[in-house]
C-alpha cells in the first residue's frame, strides 16, 4: 500500500520535507533533483536543490539534497538527516551506510530487483528501475539513465509532486525522442513501484 504520508505532513504541519539523492556519476542525481524542484514549483510548493560531488570521474558516488516546504526555502545548509532517500543503486545502500543517514520515520526508495530487508525505522520501497530503462534503451556513455524512473517511484510514493508536473517539468529539460523515452520511464516506475514487506 503507498502512503502519501509526506504530502499530509507537508500541507497540515506546514514542514519542509528534505529528499537526499544517492547515486553515480553519470546517472542523472543532479538532473534528477533539478527536475524536482522545478516540478515541486509548477504545483505551487517552493523547492531548493543542491548537488555535492567531487572532481572526480563518472560511476563516483554523487549526491544531490533537496527541500521542499509551502514557504520560502531560505536555510542552506546541507547536514540534515533526509526525510526521504532516493537510491539510485542500490550497492550505495550498505556503501554509504545510508540507513543511518535517514531520519527515523523516513522513507527510502530504492532501485533494485533484489528483495530489501525490512526496518521499523523506516519504510522501505522499491523499483527495478535498471530493468525500466533497458527496456526503454536509456543509457548515456554506457550509464543508465535511472533518475526519471527514480522519480516517477518519488512521486507515487510521497505525493508531494503528482505525475503531471513532474511530466511538465521534464519537458523544460528533455526534448524529442529522450524526452518521450523518459515520460515513458516515469509512468512504468510510478506504477511498479512496491513497499518492501
Amino acid at each position: 500500500m503507498i502512503c502519501y504520508k509526506w504530502c499530509f505532513i507537508l500541507i497540515g504541519n506546514n514542514k519542509e520535507v528534505n529528499v537526499k539523492l544517492y547515486g553515480r556519476g553519470g546517472q542523472g542525481v543532479v538532473t534528477a533533483a533539478n527536475v524536482l524542484v522545478r516540478a515541486v514549483c509548477i504545483a505551487g510548493l517552493w523547492g531548493q536543490a543542491y548537488p555535492f560531488f567531487s572532481a572526480e570521474r563518472r560511476g563516483a558516488p554523487v549526491t544531490a539534497s533537496v527541500r521542499i516546504s509551502r514557504e520560502r526555502v531560505r536555510s542552506r545548509y546541507t547536514n540534515v538527516k533526509p526525510d526521504i532517500a532516493i537510491i539510485f543503486d542500490h550497492k550505495l545502500y550498505e556503501i554509504l551506510n545510508i540507513s543511518q543517514d535517514v531520519r527515523d520515520g523516513g522513507t527510502l526508495i530504492i532501485n533494485t530487483q533484489f528483495k530489501i530487508r525490512t526496518s521499523d525505522r523506516y519504510r522501505i520501497f522499491y523499483i527495478n528501475a535498471n530493468d525500466i530503462v533497458r527496456k526503454l534503451g536509456l543509457f548515456f556513455t554506457g550509464w543508465s539513465l535511472v533518475n526519471m524512473p527514480m522519480l516517477g517511484a518519488f512521486s507515487k510514493v510521497t505525493g508531494l509532486v503528482n505525475v503531471d508536473d513532474l511530466i511538465r517539468s521534464v519537458r523544460e529539460y528533455l526534448h524529442g525522442d529522450l524526452l518521450e523515452l523518459n515520460v515513458k520511464a516515469i509512468k512504468i516506475a510510478y506504477d511498479e513501484v512496491s513497499e518492501a514487506e
